[in-house]
C-alpha cells in the first residue's frame, strides 16, 4: 500500500506530527521527479554469516530466538552492569575451586 504524505501542519486534518495525506489536500501538489520510499523491507535478501536466511522480520525473530542471540540494544547499563557483577561472582568461584581442587591433589596422602 502506497500513499503520500505532505507535511502541513496547520492543516485541520494534519496527524500529531504535521503531516496529510495527499487523498485529503484540497489542492494537489505537482508530482515531484523523485520521491523518497519508506519500506519496511530493508532485510529482503539477508542471510547469516553461516548461511541462514533472515529475509524478513519473522525469520530474523525466529533464529535469534531458536539460536538464543539478542541484539545489544536490547539490553540497559544497568543490566551490562548487573550482568558484570554475575560474571565476576561465578570467575571468582571457579578460581576458588581450582584452588580446592589443586591443594587437595598436592596434599593427597
Amino acid at each position: 500500500m502506497r500513499f503520500r504524505l505532505y507535511y502541513r501542519p496547520g492543516h485541520p486534518k494534519a496527524n500529531a506530527h504535521g503531516f496529510v495525506d495527499s487523498q485529503d489536500l484540497e489542492e494537489a501538489p505537482p508530482e515531484p521527479a523523485r520521491t523518497p520510499l519508506v519500506t519496511d523491507r530493508f532485510m529482503e535478501g539477508d542471510v547469516t554469516v553461516d548461511g541462514h536466511d533472515i529475509g524478513s522480520r519473522r525469520k530474523r525473530q525466529d533464529y535469534m530466538r531458536r539460536n538464543n542471540y539478542a541484539d545489544a540494544n536490547d539490553f540497559s547499563p544497568e543490566w551490562r552492569e548487573a550482568n558484570r557483577r554475575i560474571r565476576e561472582r561465578e570467575q571468582e568461584a571457579n578460581d576458588l575451586r581450582a584452588v580446592r581442587d589443586t591443594w587437595n591433589r598436592l596434599v593427597k596422602p
